[in-house]
């Protein structure tokens, strides 16, 4: 019995390894956003490194990120820079049409509030299919913009998970420790799932190529 519990392969072992690995990949990715252009790489980064952690590939973790980062950054820059222009506009016409007060412009909200849900669905699946899938931003829009419409209630279930992981990271002590990591873990399923039924995206690259490895 104690030699079941205390088997590093063991199913809990297994999983608390990975979700290590996953609050190392948020450390990495917090600290390369920070500069804030470079957005777009560190999300294609860190989907790729996540998705394969899923799959069982075992990754490695610094090696692959880094490699993802520096192989990804302008796919990856252009996709955040046109993912972050069109929020700012929708933000900018909500915050217009609020300002119109009018039944009009109450309309017109609702209207670009839709919208800016959409873009946000769009992005839960922009940066895997950048990452994982190796597909140039201008691909990784139109394959995005169809998934966030045919994939509407996965692309909720995964915006709904980040969001509660987020919410709870402020209220329960220590969450942000763990609360990300298992959200992560929960969403990356979800996008596996439906991108391996996707016939659009290329097969992804092995994380675990060492060519151009840091």
């Amino acid at each position: 019995m104690l030699d079941r519990i205390f088997d590093p392969e063991n199913r809990f072992w297994t999983f608390a390894n990975k979700m290590a690995d996953l609050v190392v990949l948020e450390f990495l990715t917090f600290v390369c956003c920070l500069p804030l252009v470079t957005v777009g790489a560190a999300f294609s980064a860190f989907w790729r490194m996540t998705l394969a952690l899923v799959k069982d590939e075992e990754p490695r973790i610094f090696s692959g990120y880094f490699r993802t980062f520096r192989e990804r950054f302008l796919t990856g820059t252009a996709a955040w820079l046109a993912h972050l222009a069109l929020t700012a506009f929708l933000l900018l016409d909500v915050s217009l049409a609020l300002g119109m007060g009018t039944v009009a412009g109450a309309f017109l909200a609702g209207l670009f509030g839709a919208l800016l849900l959409l873009l946000s669905l769009a992005g839960l699946w922009l940066y895997p299919l950048v990452g994982a899938k190796g597909l140039s931003w201008r691909e990784a829009v139109t394959a995005a913009s169809l998934l966030a419409v045919r994939h509407l209630f996965s692309g909720l279930l995964g915006l709904a998970l980040l969001g509660a992981a987020l919410a709870g990271s402020f209220c329960i002590p220590y969450g942000v420790l763990f609360l990300p990591a298992l959200a992560c873990w929960g969403t990356a399923r979800i996008i596996n799932r439906v991108l391996d039924r996707n016939e659009t995206a290329e097969p992804p690259d092995d994380p675990n190529d060492a060519e151009g490895a840091l």
